[in-house]
């Protein structure tokens, strides 16, 4: 989970910081074309670095939640018929969709902080 939750959150700040440069310029559009550079006089400030710090931690988080459920059924159930994709289908059926999101608030808080 640290991996791809980790290359998520660097790709996604990178992305983020873009996208508060292009609106601090008054580029109000999300296309790619005219992306102000990083040799661009005017850097960030920290608030705006925290907001992407903070929103890109959220989506990793968010998008690699299930990932940690399914290894954290491994690890601590009896689940070894299963390989990670069918132990998914069978938590779905079984559990419900919500189920890979269990303890997703409080990983997004922390993910949001750190």
């Amino acid at each position: 989970r640290n991996i791809p939750s980790n290359m998520l959150k660097f790709v996604l700040y990178e992305e983020f910081k873009r996208v508060i440069l292009r609106f601090r310029q008054g580029h109000h559009s999300l296309s790619s074309s005219d992306t102000p550079s990083y040799t661009d006089p005017s850097p960030l400030s920290t608030p705006e670095h925290l907001l992407a710090g903070a929103a890109s931690g959220v989506i990793s988080s968010a998008l690699t939640t299930p990932m940690d459920v399914i290894k954290t059924r491994f690890a601590t159930g009896d689940y070894s018929k299963f390989n990670p994709v069918s132990l998914a289908a069978h938590l779905i059926k079984t559990e419900g969709a919500a189920t890979l999101w269990a303890g997703f608030r409080v990983r997004v808080a922390w993910s949001a902080l750190f």
